[in-house]
């Protein structure tokens, strides 16, 4: 459990400054959300700290190597994969993840099915609020966001029995 609180001052000092897209809401919210997600699940404490930090490396100045330092070389090996090189376009990106995730552990699988569960449940959030309208909001149209969300399952098969995936595929069914 030190390394979970570890995990959370450290996005806390990171992220306490970034909001969520669309929203006015701290981004620390959508941290939570995967941590709780990943609990909920029964995940090992690596997972729950790579859960935490996911996103710390692309959206922040912390480097892998600190990751790596501070919270071993598991944990740095799933944010470091699961971490979008920002400098590519949008479809590469997600490209890539897919492609990562079709290859990688089941450990990496469950921290971007608790990531994507819980954009999943913001996009349900949105499009109460703005009705099928909430897409102009997003730089990629609803038909590029479901070819991501729908790959993620396809790429994410492997933890098809977890809650979690059976939840999001719910939700991409609904959304989409």
């Amino acid at each position: 459990m030190d390394d979970i609180k570890k995990a959370f001052d450290l996005v806390y000092e990171k992220h306490r400054n970034q909001k969520r897209k669309l929203q006015n809401i701290p981004y620390i919210v959508h941290i939570l959300d995967v941590t709780s997600i990943l609990m909920k699940n029964n995940c090992s404490e690596r997972v729950i700290v790579s859960g935490i930090l996911h996103d710390i490396i692309e959206d922040t100045d912390v480097t892998i190597d600190e990751i790596r330092n501070q919270f071993g070389t598991e944990v740095s090996e799933i944010v470091s994969k699961l971490s979008e090189d920002k400098s590519k376009t949008w479809e590469e990106r997600k490209q890539k993840n897919m492609d990562t995730l079709m290859h990688g552990s089941e450990e990496m699988m469950l921290v971007r099915c608790a990531d994507i569960l819980s954009n999943a449940k913001d996009l349900i959030f949105y499009i109460d609020v703005y009705g099928e309208d909430m897409w102009s909001l997003f730089k990629r149209g609803k038909d590029k966001q479901e070819w991501y969300y729908r790959g993620l399952l396809d790429s994410l098969v492997v933890i098809k029995n977890y809650q979690m995936y059976k939840e999001y595929n719910e939700l991409v069914n609904k959304i989409f």
